[in-house]
């Protein structure tokens, strides 16, 4: 899938493929990376109510019998012949969710976006083809006694097809079974829409009816915000959150309706943190738990992020001594988030934006996080991120060429400790470069790797410069 952006902040026009794994943002100060990485979460996370509203209407039923229940709805007709219309719902609930999304009524970008037909194409015969038969399906429908025959539900030809053959004209809730049917084929229909749509576009959130977040971002204030959620910060946060009407501008009338005080983003992340959510969610480990020792082992000096009964978030030293999250550095404070993120809720198939993952790490420590990324993308997260760092980028660089060459470079692994689990595959990355006139360009991937021009003529500007004084001075 493609998203072409006009007009958001200093962004002029920019075509982003979210296909790709892994998303690299660099470029100067001010030149619109975290509007554009927040719409994107945005995009993501498109409340599931609003979708399933607009998507109602598109599903067609077919009556195919004059003498008994027998009603149809055809999945592939949905999608090959309406999904400009779909393209269409996805861009206008996006531009109406811009207001929950940047917390401004000022922002109003235009967005355009676009759906692979062949990746279409290939899921729809995949789902066609492992489409798996229920052969007792229950309605719900309770004045109407089916006994040993609760109806046959067929795929084929592209079709979902249900069928009751004991309801016929002659019983007396003919009519209102076929009714309550015909909306149970529509849940059912969009249910099977859900799972190819998912596989289309990774819209994660669509599994969610209960809102639990499957998409995630690591804001540049988390580490002030993962000290200070239980204060004053939260507060706000939580009263959106009790107040709200969950499915923003849906009804015209919502007296409790509060305004969140923070871009979307940056609410969440609050919420993730925060000690109340985490003593209520955090009840075992995740598949991903030894990531998070790992970033503990090599950049935390082998301490361990705690969470206590209370649901705070405590640091325990090598020694064990246990600190305050106050007490600690500002590596641990920036770290945390994503570490408890790693221990508890990781899963395959989630999408994490990040900003400035450099934030307050040694370039040693850059290096120790690019390699664990490396690793949560080839497990199947997909990860976009913003960042100023020339070692960063670097890093992922050494990564991809090593991808090219791994045949070749066996006999280096040992010497920097790493092995194919951390190599990313060049065709899974996409690289854009922001300017402040805000244009956004694709940047392509050559044999030098992952190559960040307005990296190197800042670094070689400053290379010349340290050596025309160096040598200035020498000479005296």
């Amino acid at each position: 899938m493609k998203i072409n952006i006009k007009n958001l902040g200093i962004i002029q026009n920019a075509e982003i493929d979210l296909s790709k794994d892994l998303i690299v943002f660099t470029g100067y100060n001010n030149t619109g990376k975290t509007y554009l990485n927040y719409l994107l979460y945005g995009l993501y996370k498109i409340p599931f109510g609003r979708i399933q509203k607009q998507f109602y209407p598109l599903v067609e039923i077919e009556d195919l019998s004059d003498n008994y229940v027998c009603l149809q709805t055809n999945i592939s007709k949905l999608f090959n012949q309406k999904f400009k219309e779909i393209e269409q719902i996805y861009e206008n609930l996006l531009i109406e969710f811009c207001v929950t999304i940047f917390d401004s009524s000022k922002i109003k970008p235009e967005i355009k976006l676009s759906f692979d037909e062949n990746k279409i194409n290939f899921w729809l015969a995949s789902f066609e083809k492992n489409y798996k038969t229920e052969t007792n399906f229950f309605t719900g429908f309770n004045k109407v006694s089916l006994n040993d025959d609760k109806g046959k539900v067929e795929f084929s030809n592209g079709s979902l097809k249900f069928s009751f053959e004991r309801i016929s004209k002659t019983n007396e809730f003919y009519k209102q079974f076929k009714e309550n049917l015909s909306e149970i084929v529509k849940l059912n229909a969009y249910m099977d829409f859900e799972r190819i749509m998912n596989k289309i576009a990774n819209f994660n959130h669509i599994f969610q009816r209960d809102y639990n977040p499957k998409t995630y971002f690591f804001v540049a204030e988390r580490a002030t915000l993962n000290q200070y959620s239980n204060d004053l910060v939260f507060s706000k946060a939580e009263k959106y959150e009790q107040n709200s009407n969950p499915y923003p501008s849906e009804t015209d009338k919502n007296e409790k309706k509060v305004e969140a005080d923070y871009p979307l983003a940056v609410n969440e992340y609050i919420k993730l943190v925060y000690a109340g959510n985490l003593k209520r969610t955090i009840k075992k480990d995740s598949a991903f738990a030894t990531y998070a020792t790992e970033l503990e082992q090599n950049i935390l000096d082998k301490g361990r992020v705690i969470i206590d009964d209370n649901g705070l978030i405590k640091f325990q030293l090598q020694n064990k001594s246990l600190l305050e999250l106050h007490e600690t550095s500002s590596t641990v404070k920036s770290l945390v988030g994503f570490i408890i993120y790693l221990r508890h809720l990781c899963e395959i198939g989630d999408i994490i934006f990040i900003d400035e993952p450099e934030l307050n790490l040694h370039p040693k420590n850059q290096i120790v996080f690019a390699r664990i990324l490396a690793k949560l993308i080839n497990k199947g997260i997909k990860i976009i991120l913003s960042t100023h760092s020339d070692f960063f980028t670097k890093e992922l660089s050494s990564l991809v060429l090593l991808y090219k060459d791994r045949n070749e470079a066996d006999k280096y692994w040992e010497m920097y400790g790493i092995n194919e689990e951390y190599f990313i595959n060049p065709e899974k990355v996409g690289l854009y470069s922001f300017n402040d006139l805000g244009e956004i360009q694709p940047d392509e991937l050559n044999k030098y790797g992952i190559e960040i021009s307005s990296f190197n003529e800042i670094i070689d500007q400053q290379s010349q410069m340290y050596n025309h004084f160096y040598y200035m001075v020498s000479n005296e």
